[in-house]
């Protein structure tokens, strides 16, 4: 059954190359037949080198599908099996929120000490008038 499900990714990529080697070929036959009055030459040209391109892509991913050469979709494997419970920590909510409001407070002391003394006043800017 693993086997028909990896395939079915190969037949699938092998359908579209068959399919775009035969819009391209028929396309390069209708322009073909429009002599003077299609798109020229080179158009034809190019069309039927996509769709020779196409096809034997299609040819060779066909070969391999068939001699199993191609490699398949692999699903995983699981080892053991996964439990939805975390193993228990080291951490400590209650002692980060103390840590943290300690450092918050030390902070806003030093804040205001800081307010306290006057700010230095700015220089003076060249081409700028001081109000």
């Amino acid at each position: 059954m693993f086997q028909a499900v990896s395939n079915l990714g190969w037949l699938i990529r092998i359908c579209i190359a068959f399919g775009f080697a035969a819009f391209w070929g028929y396309w390069a036959y209708q322009w073909n037949e429009m002599g003077e009055y299609g798109p020229g030459k080179p158009t034809v040209i190019g069309v039927g080198i996509l769709a020779g391109i196409a096809g034997i892509s299609g040819l060779v991913g066909l070969v391999r599908m068939v001699t199993g050469t191609a490699k398949g979709i692999k699903l995983p494997e699981r080892s053991q099996p996964q439990s939805d419970v975390m193993a228990p920590s080291d951490f400590d909510a209650d002692a980060v929120m103390e840590r943290y409001l300690a450092q918050r407070e030390a902070g806003s002391a030093a804040e205001s000490h800081e307010s306290s003394v006057p700010p230095t006043p700015q220089r003076p800017q060249f081409g700028k008038k001081q109000v």
